[in-house]
């Protein structure tokens, strides 16, 4: 079922999602799914057609009870695949007020700045994305299933140090532009995030230099 789905939601089967009656409930069984679900690939397939869904539907979900779970899933330092999935989905989910009032008060600005620096500090000892795509295309042969397809694809948009800096500053950005109050209050909080956001955006990547 997953697999038709995620063809539906990607535009290569007609038939449609009727919003009144199946998106809400759809999405609610793909969250428990997800959090019960101990597999890597299946785990990102599943928080890959949440993603469309919502792209689909952001109505739906302009106060969305399961924006924790995108911030637990972005603390997984050991899986940048599932990491740059859950950065590029929440720059749809933080387009709401009560979203973003959510990402903040389940510590997803710490988050956010704690993968930052982690990834600035294995950059500066050595080249960290190198071995970190080696690791996903180690994993992309180790299933050929439909899983391992969607864990495949994904692997190859790992994103490097350079673009990960680009991307939490595109979310701050929406942050404040949703919630402009929080231009003043998150820099205060968090007076780290600007240095390391300005030498990541800065630093050399190893691999594209």
């Amino acid at each position: 079922y997953l697999r038709l789905l995620l063809k539906d939601l990607e535009g290569k089967n007609e038939v449609k999602l009727n919003p009144n009656s199946e998106v809400v409930p759809l999405m609610e069984k793909l969250f428990i799914k997800a959090t019960v679900e101990l597999g890597r690939e299946e785990r990102l397939a599943l928080v890959k057609t949440m993603s469309l869904i919502y792209q689909q539907f952001p109505d739906k979900f302009a106060n969305w009870a399961q924006v924790p779970y995108l911030v637990s899933l972005m603390q997984q330092q050991h899986d940048p695949v599932m990491r740059d999935l859950v950065v590029t989905f929440l720059k749809q989910v933080l387009s709401t007020g009560a979203n973003v009032r959510t990402f903040v008060d389940s510590n997803g600005i710490q988050t956010l700045v704690k993968n930052l620096v982690a990834v600035h500090a294995s950059e500066s000892e050595k080249s960290a994305t190198t071995p970190e795509k080696l690791v996903a295309k180690e994993r992309k042969i180790e299933r050929k299933d439909f899983f391992g397809q969607v864990a495949e694809e994904l692997s190859t948009k790992t994103l490097s140090v350079n673009q990960l800096a680009s991307e939490a500053l595109n979310l701050l950005n929406r942050i404040f532009d949703t919630k402009p109050q929080y231009l003043k209050v998150i820099p205060r909080r968090y007076p780290i995030l600007s240095a390391h956001l300005i030498q990541m955006m800065f630093a050399r990547d190893s691999k594209e230099s």
